[in-house]
Parts: structure tokens; sequence; C-alpha cells
């Protein structure tokens, strides 16, 4: 790749790895090695299926979408997605998964869930001997994430209802991976802590809480809190932001993303 391109190419990250005062620009050394160089961009012929599924996709700029697909190229080599009862995965399916974790990963320099190498499909909800309930997704410690195929699509169907399985485990699968030093992101674990430190306060969670914007679920335990609200954090941004600040703020520097600046950037465009 020629110099001027690389610039090129490096300029479109920035910009959106730069939106807001809260996101921090490359915070390692090898992360023009990683982003720049890492993959081909072997899926093009999918960048409609992602314009319809993914409005983050959509918003960002054409050479952020070439680097958005060299993701999904580069995160599907190293996994192995098997359909159970009957499911027979197709590609539309593969895609749709991928782009689920790149989004989420898309600020940070990893972004290919190493300890996580085999990924479930069921056709619906399914009973899992793991825990003795019906799921409708499981995230494994051992390395493993499951998927009701149906409740996987109907997140991905409506864009805003706060609701998305595939963002829901893999950010289970993120935070399971950094704290076993799977990825590396020295940024990640002292933003996490300080969310966790704040909702652990009474009178903030209950506040934060009490303010009805994130769904019930996200009582049940801090993981699920954060699985909640990174879900919210992708559909609706702009509500996010004015109903808790705080924790919106908090979300865009532990992902190095700002999802309503770049969704309000593609709005001022139309």
């Amino acid at each position: 790749m020629a110099i001027f391109e690389l610039l090129f190419e490096l300029s479109g990250e920035l910009l959106i790895m730069g939106l807001g005062g809260t996101i921090r620009k490359s915070y390692s050394r090898t992360w023009v090695s990683r982003n720049m160089f890492r993959g081909r961009d072997e899926v093009i012929q999918h960048h409609q299926l992602f314009v319809e599924h993914y409005r983050f996709y959509d918003a960002l700029p054409i050479k952020s979408q070439r680097l958005f697909r060299r993701r999904v190229t580069r995160f599907l080599k190293e996994k192995r997605i098997v359909g159970k009862q009957n499911v027979m995965v197709s590609e539309e399916m593969r895609m749709l998964i991928a782009a689920s974790a790149v989004k989420l990963t898309f600020g940070l320099d990893e972004f290919e869930f190493p300890g996580f190498n085999n990924i479930f499909i069921y056709p619906k909800r399914y009973y899992s001997k793991m825990t003795g309930t019906v799921n409708k997704g499981e995230t494994h410690s051992l390395g493993a994430i499951v998927f009701s195929w149906e409740d996987f699509l109907e997140g991905v169907s409506v864009p805003d209802d706060n609701l998305h399985l595939g963002v829901h485990e893999f950010t289970h699968a993120l935070v399971l991976e950094i704290n076993k030093g799977n990825m590396y992101d020295p940024y990640f674990s002292k933003v996490i802590k300080d969310l966790q430190n704040l909702m652990s306060k009474p009178k903030i969670r209950q506040a934060v809480l009490k303010k009805g914007y994130l769904r019930e679920y996200a009582e049940e335990n801090f993981m699920e809190f954060l699985a909640v609200s990174v879900e919210s954090f992708f559909e609706t941004p702009d509500e996010f932001k004015k109903s808790l600040p705080p924790i919106y703020e908090r979300l865009s520097k532990l992902l190095n993303q700002d999802t309503h600046q770049l969704y309000l950037r593609t709005e001022r465009k139309l």
C-alpha cells in the first residue's frame, strides 16, 4: 500500500475513533499495523446486507466500512459456527453474527475473541443443560457462545428496540476475554471498574434503574447491566445520552466509540 493510501485509510479511522471529547485515539503502538493491514476485504459482496441490518455500519465513512469488512473477514476465519437441531448455517447468518462482534469492538485494537472459537445456533429458544433453563443465548467461559436464531434475527431486524442478542452475548464474551488476558486493552479494565464502582452505590444504582430507560433485565447483576446498556448504546444512543449521561459517557470511553455523534453526523448529511 502506498503511503498516501495508508494516510487516506488512517484519516477515516481517526475521524470515527476521535468523535467526541471522551474518545481516546490510538492507545497502542501497533494500532496501525493491526487495523490497516490485518485481514483482507473478502466480503464486499455483503455490503448491502450490512447496510440494511446495521445502522452502525451504514453510518461509517466508506473507508471505515472497508475496515469493518476486513475485520468481519478476519473474525470468520477464526470461528466455527455450528447449527443445532437441523439449523443450516447460511452465509448471511455468518455475516450477521460476525458484524455483531465487529461493531462492538470497532473502537478497540483487539477484536477477534480468540477464546471463543465455537458459536452454536439453535432455531429457537432452547433448553440448556448448563443452566437448567430455557434460554435465547449463552456465553460460556470455556469458549462457546450460543444463540437462538429467532431471537438473534429479531434483534437485528428491529434497529431501535434496545434488544440485540448478538451484541448482548458478545459483550459478555468481551469482558471474559479481557479478564482472562486474551484481548489486551490497558484502558478497558480501568473504565469498567469505574463503572462497576459507580453502580455499586445503592443510591446511584436506584436512580439509574428508576429512570426506566434500561429494561428490567439490567437489574439482575452488573454483567447483565453492562450487556443491556451496550445494546442500548448502539440502538438508541441519543435517548441514552439524554437519560443517563454519566453511564453513556463511561460506555463511550469503555468501547472507544461515540455512537451518538456517529449517528448525528450521518443525520446531518441527509
